[in-house]
């Protein structure tokens, strides 16, 4: 069942009160379903909606949610479960479900990151190795890798680059880089992961030995993005499931197949981990996008046209700032997985969408189409 949520009530309302503006309710629903960029290039909120809705329910997938907007007014979706009846008690998919949402959870560390520089005067050009713990030996020319080389995968880090426990960090870091391997983008988690390490340096941890050091640097990162990412925000979000009976992930038509959790990722966490709903990512892009709540402007353009946390995304009228996410269990021995499944996206018109499932889904197709599918041009 879909449960999807519209401000029609609201703008039949709105229309009563503007009698002497000549706006009809088809006017104001028109002109309150889009939003706009700048060269007239249009998304219906409604129409983007409608979309991901047919294809999410054509993937097949066992649950999600999705938000879209502008800077006011917002459009949003569930469908399918949480918990399917194999995990009883059964519980179905809605805007406040939460999931490790894998690597969307980069864009989370890369405004914390961006807002730690700024606080303690420094810039994204810093180099990371004053702020890495006291007994690590870096290898050869991680004295030049900065700040700006780990937020757009650009840092040189290879071998072991997507084992991101805390000893696995300090064998990549001392087995260093070659300088030619920093002239080319390479997706690596461990870039996003060693900011778990790296940001409570940065901030002023207190070292307690490298006896305690994983637990508390873990612990350090998370508490820092808690209270300036997300309290901001009025959210409560972790590292693991808040809940006795936490949403699972499935494969697709799982049947009696249970799903899985991921538990706690704190020890983990950065370029991963972060247990959120739709509704918290939607209102971390949503403030990101349109407010200085939690970067001032200057930050924003750079984070997002420098695609710091971002990866490139392009529809047909242009590039986009946009992260997914992707976690998956085999469940069998045919090639059956079960997976978590999240986008985040700026998109060309200015609107912010969320999708999340927790079954196999191109989400980041299903996004990109729904914008052409909900895009139109202002003549």
């Amino acid at each position: 069942m879909t449960r999807n949520t519209f401000a029609g009530a609201a703008l039949t309302a709105l229309a009563a009160l503007l009698p002497g503006c000549n706006l009809t309710l088809d006017d104001l629903n028109k002109n309150l379903d889009t939003v706009c960029n700048d060269k007239g290039v249009c998304t219906s909120l409604k129409a983007f909606g409608n979309s991901v809705e047919q294809q999410m329910t054509a993937a097949n997938a066992v649950g999600w949610a999705w938000a879209v907007s502008g800077p006011g007014l917002a459009n949003t979706g569930a469908s399918g479960m949480a918990r399917t009846a194999a995990d009883s008690p059964e519980r179905p998919f809605d805007q406040d479900t939460t999931l490790d949402v894998a690597s969307v959870s980069k864009v989370i560390t890369g405004v914390a990151v961006l807002q730690a520089l700024h606080q303690t005067g420094h810039t994204v050009d810093t180099k990371i190795s004053g702020y890495l713990p006291p007994d690590w030996k870096p290898g050869a020319n991680v004295d030049t890798i900065t700040f700006k080389e780990l937020l757009t995968h650009s840092s040189g880090f290879r071998a072991g680059g997507n084992a991101v426990d805390y000893a696995s960090l300090k064998t990549m870091v001392e087995g260093g880089v070659t300088l030619a391997d920093k002239q080319q983008y390479a997706y690596v988690n461990a870039n996003f992961a060693l900011f778990r390490v790296i940001l409570p340096y940065l901030t002023g941890f207190t070292d307690p030995g490298a006896a305690e050091r994983d637990a508390a640097t873990s612990a350090a990162y998370v508490k820092y993005v808690q209270e300036h990412v997300w309290k901001p925000l009025g959210r409560t979000v972790d590292t693991k499931s808040a809940l006795t009976q936490p949403t699972l992930i499935y494969p697709t038509n799982p049947g009696a197949t249970h799903g899985i959790d991921f538990k706690d990722t704190t020890l983990i966490s950065g370029g991963r981990g972060w247990y959120a709903s739709t509704a918290d990512l939607w209102n971390l892009l949503r403030s990101l996008h349109y407010s200085e709540t939690l970067l001032d402007a200057p930050q924003r353009t750079q984070m997002e046209q420098g695609l710091l946390g971002f990866d490139d995304g392009q529809v047909s009228d242009g590039h986009y700032p946009h992260h997914n996410g992707y976690l998956w269990v085999p469940v069998d021995n045919n090639g059956g997985v079960a997976s978590i499944n999240s986008e985040v996206a700026i998109l060309p018109t200015g609107a912010v969408a969320v999708l999340i499932s927790n079954s196999p889904a191109d989400v980041t197709g299903i996004v990109a189409k729904a914008y052409e599918d909900s895009r139109s041009v202002k003549k």
